[in-house]
């Protein structure tokens, strides 16, 4: 007993001590939370006045990039300031020593282009004075031993002194320079002077020096004027000989393009004159709903039609007059164009001060120049035929070349197998289309004809495919009918069968006075004849709906053969019509050929001598 009160005293003590310990431990962890909330309130203000410095800077950082951009700003423009204006000081001090230098290099140039051009405007030669114009001549020269244009003027200047011999001797020195260009100028001289014979003999120098693959404007001009009779025509005339040369150098060539270019301008004149022939399409309104291949036979008889517009194209072309006026102006464009061109050295110079210029116009600004600059070079290279090509152009007016009424002659005659073999192509292609037969769908028949002469045949023949179908729908008719019809009839059989029991047996019932009998057959009698009335009436019913089908089916038949042998005739009547109609388009296709074939220089406007009349 007195050792478990010591054990509860013991233990009595342990908690009271224990108690008293937890309570020291309380109050030094909130005397130590205390302190960590104070450091925790100083921290949180550190933090937010740290805050405020950090806003403060980021606010003077801002204000800082802002007058920064702006001291970029003003100094990139002091820069490109100070560049345009270093620039545009450049551009005045170059600009002074490229005239000087283009002064001194090619001022002789410029002082022949002016002399030549003088010359070419001059509408009196006579107003020249021969001697200034001889001594003139020679002096520039002698700068300019190696310019063509300069040889060329020496030699016109012998020319007009007369002397014969110094003007051959120049007039060489002249070809070795440039052949091309000495003969465009001589040509226009001569054709200014009314020296006919000698314009003819210079254009004639000038084309027999072209190769027929490689022709240019220049080239055109002279063709043109061979085309309106200014070099004159006679049967065996050498130019024309040259010309049907080429085209045959070119035709044996058989150059990809070539083909495509004539194949194209064939194909172009049908495509043209045949969309003026579509309203007669509106004739087959039938044979477009009904005829599944009717598209393969609208492109045959428009082209075909299109054949006499065709005929008519050629022989408007052939009666068109050209402007009389036109070759001498194109002719002194170009010369002014060749007297005017300028060697690589001269136009690179050129070219360094009109930059200068546009420096200076644009106040240093050397990209917006520069810019400029390059639109303005910007050279178009000189456009290449063969010509055939040219020919072609000169027809076809979806690739049309500036030329007269009497170039596109021309081009016909020497062109004309060209044009009538690629017309030919297209008329045998489209004339095997119309070869076939014209293939009908009315509802579920199909049928066909050629020229719809057989249109009785193609009646019966529907008519024959609709009777067939009418038996099949018959028969349909019948499988669905045959059931119902033959299980009414044995119901109503049955019926009629115990109704006849039934009146047998009330007979011998009242024959033997027995009412059982009797009792029994009006049992059996009575129900027996009710089902006998009512599917006697089912069966009427059943049989007429069969007969009432087949009769609607029969109507349908013969409306369907009525309504398709009408269509049958309409068809057929349009195959008639078109058929009559492409046989008559026809012959004016084969003339087309012919035609072609049969024109030359004698049929045309062409070969007017002016030389001769002159």
């Amino acid at each position: 007993m007195a050792t478990m009160f010591e054990v509860i005293r013991e233990l009595d003590y342990r908690v009271k001590s224990t108690s008293s310990d937890l309570l020291s431990s309380m109050a030094q962890l909130e005397s130590q939370v205390s302190q960590v909330t104070y450091t925790t309130n100083a921290i949180h203000s550190d933090v937010q006045s740290l805050h405020s410095d950090v806003s403060m800077l980021q606010s003077k950082m801002n204000d800082l990039r802002v007058r920064f951009a702006a001291f970029q700003d003003e100094v990139g423009t002091f820069i490109i300031k100070q560049m345009r204006a270093n620039a545009l000081n450049v551009a005045h001090h170059q600009k002074q020593e490229l005239e000087a230098l283009y002064e001194k290099q090619f001022s002789g140039y410029r002082k022949v282009r002016e002399l030549a051009s003088g010359l070419l405007n001059s509408s009196d030669l006579a107003t020249v004075q021969k001697a200034t114009f001889l001594q003139t001549s020679e002096q520039v020269l002698l700068q300019l031993h190696d310019y063509w244009l300069a040889y060329c003027m020496l030699a016109f200047s012998h020319w007009l002194n007369d002397n014969s011999r110094e003007a051959y001797i120049a007039l060489g020195h002249c070809l070795q320079c440039d052949r091309d260009r000495t003969a465009l100028f001589f040509s226009f001289v001569c054709r200014q002077a009314e020296k006919f014979p000698s314009f003819r003999n210079w254009a004639i120098y000038y084309i027999f020096n072209q190769t027929p693959h490689k022709l240019n404007e220049n080239c055109i001009i002279f063709i043109d004027a061979y085309a309106n009779g200014l070099l004159g025509f006679s049967k065996n005339d050498c130019i024309y000989k040259k010309f049907t040369e080429w085209h045959k150098q070119i035709a044996q060539s058989s150059h990809t393009s070539t083909v495509h270019i004539w194949s194209s301008y064939a194909n172009s004149l049908y495509t043209k004159y045949a969309n003026k022939e579509t309203y007669v399409i509106k004739q087959f309104t039938t044979l477009e709903s009904k005829c599944t291949n009717f598209n393969v036979f609208t492109e045959p008889l428009l082209w075909s039609r299109a054949s006499s517009h065709i005929i008519k194209h050629f022989r408007d072309l052939l009666q068109k007059q050209s402007d009389p006026d036109y070759f001498d102006r194109k002719l002194r464009d170009i010369q002014l164009h060749i007297i005017s061109e300028r060697n690589n050295q001269e136009k690179e110079l050129l070219k360094k001060i009109r930059r200068c210029d546009l420096i200076i116009a644009h106040e240093g600004d050397e990209k917006t120049a520069s810019i400029q600059l390059g639109r303005e070079f910007a050279e178009q290279p000189p456009e290449i035929l063969d010509f055939s090509e040219l020919l072609c152009r000169a027809l076809d007016e979806s690739l049309t070349i500036q030329t007269t009424a009497a170039v596109k002659v021309l081009a016909v005659i020497i062109s004309k197998h060209l044009i009538a073999k690629n017309l030919n192509i297209i008329q045998k292609n489209y004339r095997k289309q119309v070869k076939q037969r014209f293939q009908i769908q009315i509802e579920d028949w199909s049928g066909s004809t050629y020229d719809g002469a057989d249109s009785q045949s193609a009646v019966s023949d529907f008519s024959n495919f609709v009777g067939e179908q009418l038996k099949q729908s018959k028969k349909k008719n019948a499988i669905e009918h045959k059931d119902t019809v033959s299980s009414l009839n044995i119901i109503r059989n049955l019926a009629l069968a115990g109704a006849a029991f039934s009146f047998l047996l009330l007979i011998i019932g009242l024959v033997n006075s027995d009412d059982s009998l009797t009792g029994t057959s009006i049992f059996i009698g009575f129900p027996s004849i009710v089902v006998f009335l009512i599917f006697s009436l089912l069966y009427k019913n059943a049989v007429n709906r069969w007969q009432l089908t087949d009769e609607k089916l029969e109507e349908e038949a013969d409306e369907k053969i009525q309504r398709g042998s009408k269509v049958i005739d309409q068809c057929w009547s349009e195959v008639t019509i078109y058929r009559q109609m492409f046989d008559k388009a026809e012959v004016q296709a084969r003339e087309l050929s012919q035609f072609i074939e049969s024109l030359n220089m004698q049929s045309t406007n062409l070969g007017i001598d002016e030389a001769a009349s002159a």
